[in-house]
């Protein structure tokens, strides 16, 4: 009774451990309590207890493995539990306290709901950023600008307009652009969008009140460079209402140098043709440094191009970051450089949560609220607190000091790129930038770009805003002999497979983040050159505090990781040759894999030959031994073995026995059936045939072949060379055997038994064998057709 009582409380709990070491406790306690039998309860209950005990432990392994078997279902289901306070819900009918509900965003922000089902943490913090000074107080002015929306109406526009103000001619002295105005967005793309509104009104003075039919006479268009944020132009015309035809996409050029950039040439012939079809080229948008690549494009002369058609020019990129280093005079008409640009300061300046600003030629107030550029509502114009008070908590030698130092990394790491032989730079082109005059550095300031003495189109080019470069191999080091006029890298490194290359760039990659965390890299696939290596310190050299010894050091690990590739692509060039050279290997390609390669053992037909006749004759010396043995010594005596074979003659051979070899399927069989049928027998796959009975040409009266039906087909030359056949004679052919001997052969060779093999067989004792994998036994009625297809015996 309080056996089953603990059993249902293990039940009822609901835990197999539980149950398991409870039923262990009750089997001890039970024997523990058993008073010592005498001798003849002994021999009765010791077998009955071995028994019990045996089929216990038995239940006892049977539930442990059941518990193995639902640890995966417990553990989710535990995950589910812990995961079932945060899942959305309906809206409880009582309200929550403060704590509670702060708690629950914290869960939901610290628990990663795509963790690995491996982890046995039902928590995991994910990683958010540390936060400096500056970055706390961009995240607390979120807050104090809601706060400030609660004030009086009047005095919040008040105080709105002056911290937009302010923050406007902050922005336009840094980035050298005088008497332009400043729209403040959270979208990157939603600047470009509201400049294009802008540049219609002004080019389309009916355009707010005929809507499209004020451009249905002209249709404007805009040009997007090729390797310009993907997305754009869709976005555009999307938002616009205009149809795809309206965006013109530039192509870019084809050298190394100018591969990601815009070519000028090519958007002045589309500029005339659109003009020469009639429609009205408005905006133009050029790159200070490409998305991806950072390649800045030809500003000036894009600029003399849209100057000469009254185009709008819009720039935008990281390239526009290092305007705040240039000394330009304060004179709108020598530092204007084009009519709008989009700038991010938040990522230049390492800051979260600042807003993108859009900076624009300052036009007829009502071109611009027709744009949507001049928000009236003050909640929304308060969305540059953020910056405002970032701006003055660095003022200007901060935000010049932050630029300059990534712009410095940057120049270093280019710099130091270019003497090696094995990196290909894309971002830029060091050789035609080697007879241009380096910034002189300005003394006693904290950074040294800072004021430099160039004009903002050179600083562009000479402050390239990332580095993305790529291993394409030493030629020295690879042991090929190049040609004096192979200059590009594709034709230097022609030996080497491009998809190896962009094997060895990832593991390059790879190695170097692990090893090299303080420098943040990126992996990027380009359509041009394939998988190359992206560094970008304005976006995160703040962030994760790299500094000019971090990059140092990761020159040094990279000189020594290209020294290794450099060993392996040539160590892989004398790896192929000694396996080409050797028969019995191959090559074998292996995606994606950054070694020497791999290589396969090929059998050849030698060795083939040669194994195949070392195991027959084994097998023969074996076989001889063992017929030795059977018959005895005595008879393979001379004199003697006469003597004994007179006396007691050996038994009668059927045939000799010997070894056959396939060559195409390696197989050695006795030929035991080759003398007994007066056949050879093929192995391997076959079509499966009909059995078909052919008469032979036989006798001497020179009587030709007889075939039936579809045996004609088989009996043709082009048949026979794809299933050959082997026609013997028997050795009684000749000699008028009975009839029923030979009826007896047939039925053997047809009814599947013994070697399964099937035979054409004709009255005379010839038969041609065809020996398909499996045929089944030929019917009753089957075999008196062909008996009746068959010649009469002569």
């Amino acid at each position: 009774m309080n056996e089953n009582r603990n059993l249902s409380s293990v039940s009822s709990a609901g835990t197999i451990e539980d149950e398991i070491l409870l039923k262990k406790q009750i089997i001890g306690n039970h024997i523990s309590n058993t008073t010592a039998p005498d001798d003849a309860f002994y021999k009765f209950a010791h077998p009955v207890l071995n028994e019990m005990q045996a089929a216990v432990e038995k239940n006892v392994k049977a539930l442990e493995n059941l518990q193995e078997h639902v640890k995966p279902e417990v553990d989710e289901w535990h995950k589910k539990e812990a995961r079932s306070h945060i899942i959305s819900g309906p809206l409880p009918g009582s309200g929550q306290a403060v704590v509670e509900v702060i708690e629950k965003l914290e869960q939901i922000i610290l628990y990663d709901e795509d963790e690995d089902e491996d982890d046995s943490s039902r928590q995991r913090e994910t990683p958010l950023q540390v936060l400096d000074e500056d970055g706390k107080m961009a995240v607390l002015s979120h807050s104090v600008a809601a706060y400030m929306s609660t004030l009086d109406h009047g005095h919040l526009r008040r105080l709105t307009t002056r911290i937009v103000s302010d923050t406007t001619i902050w922005l336009a002295k840094f980035f050298r652009f005088f008497g332009s105005s400043a729209f403040f967005h959270e979208d990157y793309r939603e600047g470009l969008l509201r400049v294009c509104r802008l540049v219609l009104h002004r080019r389309y003075p009916k355009y707010a009140s005929e809507g499209f039919e004020a451009l249905y006479r002209r249709p404007p268009v805009l040009y997007l460079s090729a390797a310009a944020r993907g997305g754009m132009a869709q976005f555009l015309c999307a938002q616009l209402g205009l149809p795809s035809s309206c965006v013109s996409t530039v192509p870019c050029g084809v050298e190394t140098w100018n591969r990601y950039k815009m070519d000028k040439v090519k958007l002045e012939k589309l500029i005339r043709d659109d003009i020469a079809a009639g429609r009205l080229p408005v905006l133009a948008v050029a790159n200070a440094g490409t998305p991806v690549v950072g390649q800045v494009d030809d500003i000036e002369g894009v600029q003399d191009l849209c100057k000469t058609h009254d185009i709008w020019l819009h720039v935008e990129g990281h390239g526009l970051a290092s305007l705040v280093l240039t000394d330009t005079p304060n004179n709108p008409a020598a530092s204007k450089m084009a009519d709008s640009m989009t700038l991010t300061p938040g990522t230049w300046l390492g800051v979260p949560a600042l807003p993108y600003v859009s900076l624009y030629a300052a036009s007829e107030p009502a071109l611009v609220h027709a744009a949507g550029l001049a928000a009236f509502n003050s909640h929304l114009r308060l969305s540059c607190l953020p910056l405002w008070l970032c701006l003055q908590k660095l003022g200007s030698e901060g935000v010049c000091g932050r630029v300059g130092h990534a712009c410095e990394l940057s120049v270093v790491l280019h710099e130091e790129l270019g003497k090696c032989p094995a990196v290909k730079l894309i971002s830029k082109d060091m050789s035609r930038d080697g007879q241009r005059s380096k910034p002189e550095l300005s003394p006693g300031s904290k950074s040294p770009l800072i004021n430099c003495s160039v004009s903002a189109l050179v600083m562009f080019e000479r402050v390239p805003p990332a580095c993305v470069f790529r291993y394409t191999g030493d030629p020295e080091a690879s042991g090929v002999e190049v040609a004096p006029y192979a200059e590009n890298a594709e034709e230097r490194n022609s030996c080497n497979n491009s998809s190896y290359i962009d094997a060895l760039n990832n593991w390059l990659g790879q190695t170097m983040q692990r090893d090299m965390q303080e420098v943040l890299i990126d992996l990027i696939d380009l359509e041009s050159d394939g998988v190359c290596i992206r560094f970008c310190p304005l976006e995160n050299a703040h962030v994760v505090g790299t500094t000019m010894q971090d990059v140092e050091d990761f020159i040094a690990c990279l000189t020594d990781k290209i020294a290794i590739l450099n060993a392996t692509v040539h160590q892989r060039l004398l790896f192929r040759n000694i396996v080409k050279s050797n028969g019995n290997l191959r090559l074998v390609d292996i995606g994606n894999w950054a070694g020497l390669g791999a290589v396969q053992f090929v059998e050849q037909m030698a060795e083939v030959v040669k194994k195949g006749i070392e195991a027959v004759n084994k097998d023969l010396e074996q076989e001889n031994a063992e017929k030795i043995m059977q018959e005895g010594v005595l008879r393979y005596v001379p004199l003697v073995g006469s003597l004994v074979n007179w006396w007691s003659p050996p038994p009668k051979e059927v045939g000799i026995r010997g070894r056959t070899f396939d060559l195409t399927s390696g197989m050695i069989e006795s030929t035991e059936n080759t003398y007994k049928y007066h056949m050879q027998i093929q192995h391997g796959p076959a079509p499966i045939q009909k059995l078909q009975i052919l008469a032979q040409p036989h006798g001497n009266d020179g009587s030709s072949q007889q075939t039936t039906g579809s045996e004609k087909s088989s009996s043709s030359p082009d048949h026979a060379s794809k299933t050959p056949t082997t026609t013997t004679s028997s050795d009684d052919s000749g000699d008028g055997s009975s009839e029923a001997s030979r009826e007896s052969l047939r039925r053997e060779l047809t009814s599947g038994g013994g070697e399964a093999e099937r035979s054409q067989y004709d009255r005379q004792g010839r038969y041609a064998m065809k020996r398909p994998p499996a045929v089944p036994a030929v019917p009753e009625d089957e075999e008196s057709a062909e008996e009746t297809a068959a010649p009469p015996a002569p």
